[in-house]
């Protein structure tokens, strides 16, 4: 199946990629900033809601538990969906 080349790229280039995974083993005060709470928080966070939110599929790569839980605290904080 053809797909666009940005798509393909999406595991290593994507703003959860860049940001989200930079902040969290580079700079905890950042991360901070960015989602009010710390990465301690966040982890403990992900680890009660990451068997719930987790998807499986066959055919193509599924979002990571972490960055669909940065997601949703992004569109809960903001209430813009990007």
């Amino acid at each position: 199946m053809w797909v666009h080349q940005i798509f393909k790229d999406r595991e290593t280039h994507s703003e959860f990629q860049r940001l989200v995974h930079d902040l969290r083993l580079f700079d905890d005060e950042y991360f901070f900033k960015n989602f009010q709470m710390s990465l301690i928080q966040f982890e403990e966070l992900l680890s009660w809601v990451a068997p719930y939110i987790v998807k499986s599929s066959k055919r193509r790569p599924t979002t990571s538990p972490a960055e669909r839980l940065v997601i949703t605290l992004q569109y809960l904080a903001t209430g813009d969906a990007q």
